[in-house]
Formats: structure tokens, sequence, C-alpha cells
């Protein structure tokens, strides 16, 4: 599906709140006809547009501090650090960029104990020139 139309756009705003959201819920909160919600969701099903639906688990582990470390390597891509960085548990995601930075690596940890932890041996490996870590303070906003 190359283009999405208004309708289509509405019906996709109330999935990325919830998916488990029903056709019912999804036709009352888009002002559609169910069977027009449902031959969309459909077609944006076929098309790829939609490739699946998950569950999201709250992260009951984080009581703590969540930080990003933002990694400039000596070369790129360094797969090691990508691979050792997986390695931890409190690593939630790690991003390749273009630009000044070259790695971030999200880090949720229980305490700063942790995440130093974390933080101590990726700044260890030889292909990171430089380490910067940036703790969250507040998410203003989160799209689900």
């Amino acid at each position: 599906m190359s283009k999405l139309d208004k309708s289509d756009q509405a019906i996709l705003k109330v999935l990325r709140g919830n998916a488990r959201e029903s056709i019912k819920g999804i036709a009352a909160k888009t002002g559609l006809a169910r069977s027009t919600v449902r031959n969309r969701i459909e077609r944006l099903e076929t098309s790829g547009t939609i490739t699946g639906y998950r569950v999201e688990l709250k992260d009951t582990s984080v009581n703590g501090i969540e930080a990003f470390l933002l990694a400039h390597l000596t070369t790129t891509p360094s797969l090691s650090v990508i691979d050792m960085a997986a390695g931890f548990p409190e690593v939630k995601r790690c991003y390749s960029l273009s630009g000044e930075v070259d790695l971030i690596i999200e880090v949720h940890a229980e305490n700063t104990e942790r995440l130093n932890i974390v933080r101590d041996a990726v700044s260890a490996l030889d292909t990171v020139a430089s380490l910067t870590t940036s703790i969250i303070l507040n998410k203003n906003f989160e799209e689900k």
C-alpha cells in the first residue's frame, strides 16, 4: 500500500495505542463503520503495512535508573561492541547512527552501580574512542 489516507491513519493511530482494540472500538474511535474498519485492517495487513501485533511487557526490573550511552567508535561498524552490549540484561536497545555519535545504547539498570558496570565494560573495548553517559531525568512523551 503506497499511500495511507486519513481513515487508514486514524485506524493505525488507534492500533498504536492499543493493538488489541476491538473492531467495534476502532470504529467508535474513528467514526468509521465496523465493516470498513475490518476491510481496511485486512488490506493493511495484506499489503504489509501492518506486519504484526505484539505484547509489550512492563519492565518490572527497573525501579532505578535509565540512561543512554553515546559511543564514538574508532571503526564502524563495531560488531564486538554491539555483541558485548547485547549480553547485558540491562541493555534494552542499541542503535547505529550516522553523524557525530556512532552508537547509542539504551540501559535500564537497577542502580548506578549496575549502570557503571555496563558503562565500564563498553568503554574498555578498543574500538570505543569515547563514551558519554546521559541519564534520563524524565520521559516527557513516549509513543506506544
